[in-house]
């Protein structure tokens, strides 16, 4: 009976040992096969229900949030497509401008926003390769007629362009030319603080702008050219200078402006006239007292070198 007592009690005990010993090695067991399962990733679902319960939601909680761009980055993506759809439109709509095209009088549609002044419209054909030295019928550019119509934001668009402005047109005008002639002082001063411009271009005439400044007696004009370096004795047709044709149409400021400058006043016509001579016969009195040396005094208002030809000047034999 002792012995049947003590396996009874071994037996507890050792199903009690195993019991708990077979717990713990399963419970060991489980613990290694969720660590086996996560290392690759795999979790079940009470895994899940206990992650979004302990840190606010899994997959479906706080994992949703990366399926789409933040709205700011979303916004910028969106600009920048609409951006390079514009710029590709503007590609295509240039490809097939043609923007040279002439009328019936060979001007382009750069002649004709010239023409108007209408600088937002030159530079969008300018961008899209227009030519701003186009040539009409008549030779002329679209600086031509920007200056003809004194549109001085043309001439500045023109210019900054670096249209050509030494173009002779049909008529045998340069822009300069044409801006003197016309007496606009404004253009006379944006194509003359052009590196390009040549400022004695006499164009097809033979009358430099300095020339025909003088003989309209355009006193701004006249600075202009001769601060810009136009040569105050330089001859055109028939031998006439700018000092001759002064004299002759009895500009006394600008005869005096031409003297400071440094003109020649015994420069000859190619029928022997000067400058005094032709202010005697034109009864300018003054003009020719002046060129004598005996009037206003400047630079070059003093008497010519050498007296006698001083006297021989004061006498026209016509």
């Amino acid at each position: 009976s002792k012995k049947r007592g003590r396996s009874r009690e071994g037996g507890e005990g050792g199903g009690e040992g195993r019991g708990e010993g077979g717990g713990e090695d399963e419970s060991r067991s489980g613990s290694g096969g969720d660590d086996t399962a996560s290392s690759y990733g795999v979790t079940s679902d009470e895994d899940e229900k206990e992650g979004g319960s302990r840190g606010g939601g899994g997959r479906s909680g706080g994992g949703g949030q990366y399926l789409s761009p933040p709205p700011a980055h979303a916004r910028r993506k969106k600009k920048e497509r609409e951006r390079e759809e514009r710029q590709v439109r503007a590609r295509r709509v240039k490809a097939r401008l043609y923007v040279d095209v002439k009328d019936a009088h060979g001007r382009t549609a750069l002649h004709k926003a010239a023409m108007m002044g209408a600088t937002t419209v030159w530079n969008l054909l300018y961008e899209g390769g227009a030519s701003p030295d186009a040539l009409d019928k008549d030779g002329r550019t679209p600086l031509h007629y920007a200056v003809a119509l004194s549109h001085l934001d043309a001439i500045q668009c023109l210019l900054d362009a670096h249209a050509d402005p030494n173009v002779v047109d049909s008529f045998g005008l340069t822009p300069l030319q044409i801006a003197v002639s016309h007496g606009s002082t404004e253009a006379t001063l944006l194509l003359t603080r052009s590196k390009e411009v040549e400022v004695d271009n006499a164009g097809g005439r033979g009358w430099s702008p300095l020339l025909i400044a003088a003989a309209d007696g355009s006193v701004a004009e006249v600075s202009i050219l001769l601060e810009c370096g136009a040569n105050p004795s330089l001859q055109g047709q028939k031998g006439m200078s700018p000092l001759h044709w002064a004299a002759k149409k009895g500009h006394e400021e600008v005869v005096d402006i031409l003297l400071q400058a440094g003109a020649k006043r015994l420069l000859r016509t190619s029928e022997g006239k000067t400058a005094q001579q032709l202010a005697e016969r034109g009864g300018y009195r003054a003009v020719a007292k002046l060129l004598k040396g005996k009037g206003k005094k400047g630079k070059g208002g003093g008497k010519a070198k050498g007296g006698k030809s001083s006297r021989k000047e004061g006498s026209d034999e016509d």
